[in-house]
C-alpha cells in the first residue's frame, strides 16, 4: 500500500503545472492528477494494447528497448519505458535515452504518457543514474526538469549529490517545476539539508501548494531543518488546513529539536477547527519523546471534548509518551464505543495483551459488527488478551459460524489461547 501511495504522489507531482488560484481553500493540496488540456487524465493504468505485444513486457535486452523508445508508435515507446523501469538498475545504460524520452508527449492507447513512464523508470535506476540526472535539471523543457526531479526524489537519499542542482533549479521559482523540485528534495531526505534556507523562504510563498510542499521537504530533512521551526510554528495557525497540518507534521519530523516553541504550537493545533490538523498535531507530539510529556493532559482534554474524529491515533501517541495501559486502554475502548467500527483500536488492544482486559466486553460486542475486519481484529485481540478474556468465550464460540473464514479462524485460535487445555 505504501508503494502504491508513493507512486500516486509521484504522478501527482509530475503532472503539477501552474497551481490553483491563490484563494483556494481547504482542499487537499497536491495539484490535480488530471492531464493537460485536451489530453486524458494521467493514471496508474498498466495495460497492453494491440500495438504493444506481450514481448514488450518481458523483453530484457536493453539495447532493443532503447531502440523502441524512438519508435513511431507511442504504444511501443510506452511499453519500452515501462519495461526499462521494471528492469531497474540493470538497465542503467538506458538513462540517456530515458532522459530524452522526457520530451515525448505521446500517449499510448491506454495508460500514462510516455514522458511520465520515462520519469518513473528513471526513478528506479538507482544511485548510478544520479550523475546523469543533474545537468537535465536546467533544461528549458519543464517535462524534463519535472521528470528528473521526480526521479531523484524516488531514488531517495542516494541522490544527495544532486541537491545543489535541485536548489539552483528551485531558485528560478518556475511555477511549472517548483512543486516537483520540492518533491525531489523531500525524497532525498536529510541529505537535502543545504536547501533549508531556501525552503524557509518558500514557507512564505504566495502559492499555498508551494508552502505545502516546502513543509513536506523540511519534514523529510528532519532534525537538520530545526532553523525552520519559527516559520513552521507560524504556519500551524495560518493559511489552508492542508498547509497547517503539514506544518504540524514537519515539526514532528524535526523532533525534539523544535523545543518549547514547537511544542506550544502543536498543543495549540489540538484545538484547530479542522480535524485532520488536530490528528496530525497528535501524531507529531508522539515523535517528541520527553519534550511532549507535558502535552499528555492536553491530548486527554481534546479527547474528552470530542475534538478527535478517531481515537486510535491519539491512543498511539499517548502510548508513545506514557507507556501506561491505564492511560491508553480507556481511549481505545472509547474509540470502539463511539464509532463502532475501529479495527485499528481493536488491533492495538490486542497488542497490549492482558493489560487490555478491561476492553473484553467491548471487544466481544464487536464480534457482531457489520465490518468483517473489525470482527477479525476483535476476535484476534481477545486471544492475545488470553485467559483474562474468559467472559468472551461464548461470543467467540458463536463467531465460529461467522460468514468470514478469517473471522472463524481467528475465533478458533483465540479460544485455544484463552482456554489452552481445551
Amino acid at each position: 500500500m505504501k508503494y502504491v501511495l508513493s507512486m500516486f504522489v509521484c504522478l501527482i507531482v509530475l503532472n503539477a503545472l501552474v497551481p490553483g488560484p491563490a484563494n483556494a481553500s481547504e482542499q487537499p493540496t497536491p495539484p490535480s492528477a488530471t492531464g493537460e488540456q485536451g489530453k486524458p487524465p494521467v493514471g496508474e493504468i498498466e495495460a497492453t494494447t494491440p500495438d504493444s505485444p506481450d514481448a514488450a513486457g518481458t523483453e530484457s535486452d536493453v539495447p532493443t528497448l532503447v531502440k523502441r523508445l524512438s519508435d513511431s508508435n507511442p504504444n511501443l515507446r510506452a511499453a519500452a519505458a515501462r519495461r526499462l523501469g521494471q528492469l531497474g538498475p540493470q538497465a542503467v545504460e538506458a538513462v540517456p535515452s530515458l532522459i530524452r524520452a522526457l520530451e515525448d508527449d505521446g500517449y499510448p492507447d491506454i495508460g500514462d504518457p510516455v514522458w511520465i513512464l520515462a520519469a518513473k523508470a528513471l526513478g528506479k535506476m538507482g544511485s548510478k543514474a544520479v550523475p546523469q540526472l543533474i545537468d537535465p535539471l536546467q533544461s528549458p523543457d519543464p517535462h524534463v526538469t519535472k521528470g528528473v526531479a521526480a526521479a531523484l526524489g524516488d531514488i531517495g537519499p542516494a541522490a544527495s549529490e544532486a541537491v545543489g542542482a535541485l536548489i539552483a533549479a528551485l531558485e528560478k521559482d518556475d511555477p511549472q517545476t517548483r512543486i516537483t523540485l520540492l518533491y525531489g528534495l523531500k525524497g532525498i531526505g536529510p541529505g537535502a539539508d543545504p536547501a533549508v534556507p531556501l525552503l524557509i523562504q518558500l514557507l512564505s510563498h504566495d502559492d499555498f501548494h508551494t508552502r505545502y510542499w516546502a513543509c513536506q521537504a523540511l519534514g523529510g530533512i528532519g532534525p537538520a531543518a530545526a532553523a525552520a521551526v519559527p516559520a513552521l510554528c507560524r504556519l500551524t495557525t495560518d493559511g489552508p488546513a492542508s498547509v497547517r497540518r503539514h506544518a504540524a507534521a514537519a515539526l514532528g519530523s524535526i523532533g525534539p529539536a523544535i523545543g518549547p516553541p514547537g511544542l506550544d504550537a502543536l498543543v495549540k493545533a489540538l484545538r484547530d477547527p479542522v480535524d485532520p490538523v488536530r490528528q496530525d498535531a497528535v501524531a507529531a507530539l508522539g515523535k517528541l519523546g520527553e519534550l511532549a510529556k507535558p502535552a499528555v493532559a492536553e491530548i486527554q482534554a481534546a479527547i474528552r471534548e470530542g475534538k478527535m474524529s478517531t481515537l486510535a491515533g491519539s491512543a498511539h501517541t499517548l502510548w508513545q509518551l506514557t507507556r501506561d495501559p491505564d492511560v491508553v486502554v480507556p481511549v481505545l475502548i472509547e474509540d470502539l464505543n463511539r464509532f463502532g467500527t475501529s479495527p485499528e483500536a481493536a488491533r492495538m488492544l490486542g497488542e497490549l495483551g492482558e493489560a487490555a482486559k478491561a476492553a473484553v466486553p467491548e471487544l466481544a460486542k464487536n464480534l457482531q459488527s457489520s465490518d468483517p475486519l473489525l470482527r477479525f481484529e476483535a476476535a484476534r485481540a481477545l486471544g492475545r488478551i488470553g485467559p483474562a478474556a474468559q467472559t468472551a468465550v461464548p461470543a467467540l464460540q458463536r463467531a465460529l459460524e461467522d460468514e468470514s473464514l478469517d473471522v472463524r479462524q481467528a475465533a478458533q485460535t483465540s479460544l485455544k489461547q484463552i482456554e489452552p487445555s481445551t
